[in-house]
């Protein structure tokens, strides 16, 4: 496993190539995404994924850019650091600034500045209100984004009080104010610090030489800045793009033309400009009566409006899109009863917004459809099923051990997917998709058959005999025939009922569903064993916990994270604990990732510990390979 020093300097040195090589950036990001397995890494994959958006932007992907932009977020949120947090939605925010889609970029912004500013330093305050007058701004408030960023203004300096000048001078530019405009851009020279610095400078002050009509200084702003705008194919096109405007305006044609040419080779331009762009060579075009070139432009530019106007509400409905699965993953985890409540609204509510965006659209698009596509077809068995590894679904394996001796007793199978554009996804990412499109039975099957499969391909002769753990969806457990598919496959394997454990989930302990608790009591007459996960999160009372006598319980992680403070957090867990096994079940603890956590766990006599203290999770063949039944073997 990479350390996590040499994951930043990596990290580090990916960051560096953004600008210059968008691509090799990308390449980089997702190759470090990969390693990023132990919780320790979160912030690292934060910042890799939203190296992975920046990377996407640069190469002119503006909507592939919002998948990893949120994800950044919910790695984020999983580190429950506020700072980072604070970033990722400022790095969203941009992201949906970049697709014009201001109101989705202020309610990202919105949600930062929730966080209140305790834990964030200056400058994370500061780059919080400077993205956000940019933002107001792309929303036509002009006055309201100049003042809040001369109010910003005094408490920066070096690169951030260079981007604020920048960004008052962008302000003066769409007011139409190019002279002052220059004075912003003056006292931007005085801190312009770095090449990119040099080249952004260079393309807002040939706007501003174009407001005023003054050609002669915008070509002495390419000759001055010729060697470092090279290196910026977005800010050169730019530049030429105002120098060819300024030909225009002149009646220079061919020297106009000129410049076009160079524009073209460079096929640099974003989409707004380009439309600017293309209706300045319809210009050129009749001024050169060349009628025909100019209606072919002019159909160009008609076309390329309508794309943007349809894009809009594609934006519109990914962002409602995103933020309806951003709030199914928050439901999935969703740690008590009134968090429920509360997500749940607002997941009706926002299913309401999408449903009158789009009538008839899903209210989320199907990864299954999204990654066959992908795939071009080459991920179906020959009876035409999905082929779920070969569309980059795999499993991997986590140990629980017994908390007194430290032996291997079984393995947690966990879902995982390696989608072919986006990379390594976290399941929170993408389980909920499958739950709402019906996708998770056929997967749901597909797991449970290859968790199975593996622990009897990898039984020891003599060895221990070991348990697999898998979770289980609502939708699984009320198909009439699952409990008749799990003792089948059981049987094909040569697999003791005992042997498999089913996770369900608090939420489904305490569900009505005649057809979820008949599966369960049809599991149980089978042999095969219950367990609850996530268990102390508010859901499941003692009397229903009796009533359903699971074999076990899992105590939730985010007890075991806080058994480091205070007695009364130590002693819920140890009632916990004790409670459970009054009642005949054992005891699992989750999310163990420190001695002193495993220490006080075998203080209370907790049964089982399953984290990444004793093994985070790997193929079977390595997860097999680490098996240690010596007593101490993680102390």
């Amino acid at each position: 496993m990479i350390s996590t020093q040499d994951l930043q300097t990596q990290l580090d040195a990916a960051q560096s190539l953004r600008l210059r090589q968008p691509q090799e950036a990308l390449s980089r990001a997702e190759m470090l995404l990969a390693l990023c397995a132990d919780p320790a890494h979160r912030p690292q994959a934060c910042a890799l994924l939203q190296l992975r958006a920046l990377s996407l932007l640069e190469l002119g992907r503006p909507l592939d850019a919002v998948v990893p932009a949120d994800q950044a977020v919910r790695v984020a949120e999983a580190t429950g650091q506020a700072p980072l947090l604070c970033q990722a939605l400022q790095q969203l925010a941009w992201t949906w600034f970049d697709l014009n889609a201001g109101d989705t970029a202020l309610q990202c912004l919105e949600r930062a500045m929730a966080l209140g500013t305790e834990g964030l330093s200056e400058s994370d305050v500061q780059s919080l209100r400077y993205v956000t007058a940019c933002v107001v701004r792309k929303l036509g408030r002009l006055q309201e984004a100049q003042q809040s960023l001369q109010d910003l203004l005094p408490l920066t300096s070096g690169a951030p009080r260079f981007r604020c000048l920048g960004a008052l001078a962008s302000t003066a530019l769409h007011r139409g104010r190019p002279r002052e405009a220059m004075v912003w851009l003056q006292q931007a020279h005085a801190v312009a610090s770095s090449p990119a610095h040099q080249a952004w400078l260079a393309s807002l002050l040939t706007r501003v030489h174009r407001g005023c009509g003054d050609l002669a200084a915008a070509l002495a702003v390419e000759a001055e800045h010729a060697a470092t705008l090279t290196e910026f194919p977005l800010r050169q096109a730019t530049v030429l793009h105002q120098i060819a405007g300024l030909y225009v305006d002149h009646s220079q044609w061919a020297q106009a033309m000129s410049v076009c040419l160079r524009i073209d080779a460079l096929n640099a331009l974003d989409d707004e400009a380009r439309l600017d762009y293309l209706y300045l060579r319809a210009t050129l075009a009749r001024a050169m009566h060349r009628m025909d070139e100019a209606l072919v432009y002019d159909e160009h530019a008609r076309l390329l409006a309508a794309r943007r106007e349809r894009l809009q509400d594609v934006y519109r409905i990914k962002a409602a899109q995103l933020a309806l699965n951003h709030l199914d993953t928050r439901l999935m985890l969703a740690r008590s009863r009134d968090e429920v409540l509360s997500l749940r609204r607002a997941v009706a509510a926002q299913e309401e917004t999408l449903r009158r965006l789009s009538p008839g659209t899903p209210l989320v698009e199907s990864l299954l459809n999204e990654l066959l596509a992908l795939c071009r077809g080459r991920a179906r068995q020959p009876d035409g099923r999905p082929d779920w590894s070969a569309l980059g679904f795999h499993l991997v394996y986590q140990p629980f051990v017994n908390m007194a001796s430290g032996q291997v007793l079984g393995f947690e199978a966990l879902l995982r997917l390696n989608h072919p554009q986006l990379g390594p996804m976290m399941p929170g990412d993408f389980i909920t998709r499958l739950e709402r499109t019906g996708d998770i039975l056929d997967i749901g099957r597909w797991v449970m058959t290859r968790a199975c499969e593996e622990l009897v391909r990898w039984r020891q002769p003599g060895g221990p005999t070991l348990s697999m753990a898998v979770n289980v969806a609502t939708a699984q457990l009320q198909e009439p025939e699952f409990a008749s598919f799990v003792a089948g496959l059981l049987k094909q394997v040569d697999m003791a009922p005992e042997q498999l454990e089913l996770e369900i989930t608090e939420s489904m302990a305490v569900s009505d569903s005649a057809p979820l608790l008949a599966s369960l009591q049809a599991l149980k007459t089978h042999g095969v064993r219950l367990s609850i996960d996530d268990f102390g999160t508010g859901f499941c009372n003692f009397a229903r916990l009796i009533e359903m006598d699971p074999h076990k319980i899992k105590v939730d992680r985010s007890l075991v994270s806080k058994l480091g403070g205070n007695a009364r957090e130590r002693s819920l867990v140890h009632a916990l604990i004790h409670s459970s096994q009054e009642q005949g079940m054992t005891v699992t603890a989750e999310g163990i990732e420190t001695a002193a956590q495993r220490a006080s766990l075998q203080e209370m006599h907790c049964d089982f510990g399953q984290g990444f203290y004793f093994g985070q999770p790997l193929p079977m063949n390595r997860a097999v390979a680490d098996l240690r039944p010596a007593a101490g073997s993680w102390g």
